[in-house]
């Protein structure tokens, strides 16, 4: 079974937020995704600056990271996994990093990833979509 559109720009904006918060740790010292959930808790307001040309703001259960190579906002996901997949982060991550007209619209990938946990492909937890 050949995988989605969809699914591709799942799987990118997942390893991407992935590869930030790799930076992230490096660049602030800390050691897992876990100390980096209690750096946000200490640090929850405002703008901060990585490195000089990263700048990020964590967000409620999340972060918004940005530099001049990409633009991505994520929400922390459950247990180990980094990221939960919500349908209009994805939306503006692929429309300010991938341009795709077709997968720019948060309702739409909503409905994309709907259609997936129905074929067994995603699983939804609370708000939240993840790859299975």
């Amino acid at each position: 079974m050949s995988k989605s559109k969809l699914e591709y720009y799942s799987e990118l904006y997942i390893s991407d937020v992935y590869a930030v918060c790799q930076m992230m740790l490096r660049g602030l010292d800390l050691g897992s995704k876990n100390d980096l959930i209690k750096h946000r808790e200490a640090q929850s307001k405002g703008e901060f600056y990585l490195d000089g040309v990263n700048i990020y703001n964590f967000h409620g259960r999340g972060c918004r990271f940005s530099n001049n190579d990409i633009k991505i906002d994520w929400d922390f996901g459950c247990d180990e996994i980094w990221c939960g997949l919500d349908p209009w982060k994805l939306a503006y991550y692929i429309r300010d990093n991938k341009r795709d007209c077709e997968w720019e619209d948060g309702n739409r990938v909503k409905k994309g990833f709907d259609d997936l946990v129905i074929k067994g492909r995603m699983k939804k937890r609370y708000d939240l979509y993840y790859l299975t």
